[in-house]
């Protein structure tokens, strides 16, 4: 134990002797802090710094480790000014970004409202008829279209059904070409 920091013995002190010795105790730590960090930027000026200048502003007097610095330290300085150039664009991207979500938002929104419109118009012409209609004549004009409708809708359900007797009947393996599958199999509610 002969390494053991000496400890003066504090018990006979009074307040504020004790309190003089603590202040003194802080001055000499700050001291001691502050020596150290001097000692520490010095060094770092020494072994950084200086070798930096040198290499750029030397000259002559330039030793070889200093010149082999220069086109590194030219590379770093391109590195950091494309590093610049591209937060940069980064930043300026990611603004726009968030622009166009926000739009992309409202213009979500837009259409969640012009689809609950488009709805309710849809629902409202399913109420009418063409008994609603009040011009006879295109009331007459309209109730000739939907008997027109009615018979096509007829025919093209006849059609079908005569097209895939054909095709079951032809012998041909329909259920393995997709086309012919679809033909025979399709709803006549289309």
């Amino acid at each position: 134990m002969a390494n053991k920091a000496h400890v003066p013995d504090v018990s006979n002190l009074t307040d504020d002797d004790l309190q003089e010795q603590l202040i003194a105790a802080e001055r000499e730590a700050m001291e001691a802090k502050a020596e150290y960090e001097l000692r520490n930027r010095i060094t770092h000026n020494v072994l950084v710094t200086d070798p930096v200048l040198k290499a750029v502003h030397g000259g002559d007097e330039t030793g070889f480790a200093e010149k082999r610095l220069l086109p590194l330290i030219t590379e770093n300085h391109t590195v950091a000014m494309v590093q610049g150039r591209l937060a940069s664009k980064l930043a300026s991207s990611t603004r726009a970004l968030v622009i166009a979500e926000q739009a992309n938002i409202v213009a979500n929104q837009k259409n969640r409202e012009l689809s609950k419109t488009m709805l309710a118009l849809a629902e409202a012409m399913k109420a009418q008829s063409a008994d609603d209609i009040e011009d006879p004549k295109l009331r007459e004009q309209i109730r000739t279209v939907e008997k027109e409708l009615k018979e096509s809708r007829r025919r093209m359900k006849t059609l079908k059904g005569i097209l895939s007797a054909m095709i079951v009947g032809s012998g041909i393996n329909w259920a393995a070409d997709e086309s012919l599958t679809e033909l025979v199999l399709d709803d006549e509610d289309d």
